[in-house]
């Protein structure tokens, strides 16, 4: 290849991460003998047919989602714990199975989970790093349709924590979608049943609300402002009841570890006490492994707690 074929290469790898079609090579002034002679001496790699990744190193995950779009042709898209993954929602970090959502007519690339549909709104679909993939409504009613409903309720608070979504907007989308669209229901129960207040800071208080949820316990609020005597915000509980003076904090290792932590906490929680509140923490692991017990913990501290005079 002459240099300006060479440097059109180079930038199509810049572009799709080392990942690059048959189509596209052609483009740029490769013949099939250039690209079948690198794949010979392994110095390239077939992923598809006709899709290729420039190098010899074994593709990471957002290599073989933009293979197997390449490989499903246009229309594909990146969708469900691919596309929640690829979004970077809570939870679902450690989901690896590749999966695109194709229309009629389109090819099924090898080693790929793939979802068929009729529903072509090209709203529904966005780019994340050059990779088409599901906008985020569409992946959060596509995900609620094969993951449990924690994992569907930490994905909706992050995607509304990081702004991507609101509340109202996810809620119209699930409204409108039509009555068997899978995950339909499940998303709207999530979305139905959030508590009060902000989304949640981290998944860690949504595991906690989902034991409080699951044991039939009083919804609490999130996000708690707390103002002393005079209306200044000294702090803000991760989950409380304001009105029964109780407060529940998810107490991670992570960040109250150090001394100066330490410190920070046990003034914030005398501040507390002062105000009036009761405190109750949790741990991860106990939230993790031992729900009956933190179940527990909170039917007794809201049977016990006080009511706000009014």
């Amino acid at each position: 290849m002459d240099d300006d074929a060479n440097t059109a290469l180079s930038e199509l790898g810049r572009m799709y991460r080392n990942v690059v079609s048959r189509d596209e090579t052609l483009t740029v002034g490769m013949t099939d003998s250039q690209t079948g002679a690198l794949v010979a001496r392994k110095l390239w790699q077939r992923l598809h047919a006709g899709v290729f990744l420039m190098g010899p190193a074994p593709p990471n995950f957002e290599q073989k989602l933009i293979a197997a779009t390449k490989a499903a042709g246009a229309g594909s898209f990146v969708s469900h714990r691919a596309a929640a993954r690829l979004h970077r929602l809570d939870g679902a970090e450690a989901h690896s199975t590749v999966e695109v959502t194709v229309t009629a007519g389109l090819p099924e690339p090898r080693a790929t989970r793939v979802h068929r549909t009729r529903r072509t709104d090209p709203t529904d679909v966005t780019t994340v790093d050059r990779i088409p993939v599901s906008a985020i409504n569409r992946t959060l009613i596509d995900y609620a349709s094969c993951v449990p409903p924690v994992l569907v309720e930490r994905a909706v608070e992050c995607a509304i924590r990081r702004g991507k979504a609101t509340e109202g907007s996810l809620l119209r989308y699930v409204e409108a979608a039509p009555r068997a669209t899978p995950g339909k229901a499940r998303l709207r129960q999530v979305i139905l049943g959030r508590p009060l207040g902000r989304a949640a800071a981290s998944g860690f208080e949504v595991m906690l609300l989902d034991i409080i949820g699951q044991h039939g316990i009083e919804m609490p609020e999130r996000r708690v402002p707390i103002a002393n005597e005079s209306g200044t915000i000294v702090a803000e509980a991760d989950l409380g009841y304001p009105t029964r003076w109780l407060l529940l904090e998810a107490h991670s290792r992570k960040w109250h570890s150090t001394a100066r932590q330490t410190k920070r906490d046990l003034a914030r929680h005398r501040e507390l006490e002062r105000l009036g509140y009761r405190v109750e923490y949790f741990t991860h692991a106990e939230v993790v492994r031992s729900p009956e017990r933190c179940a527990d913990r909170i039917t007794t501290a809201l049977r016990t707690a006080s009511r706000r005079s009014a």
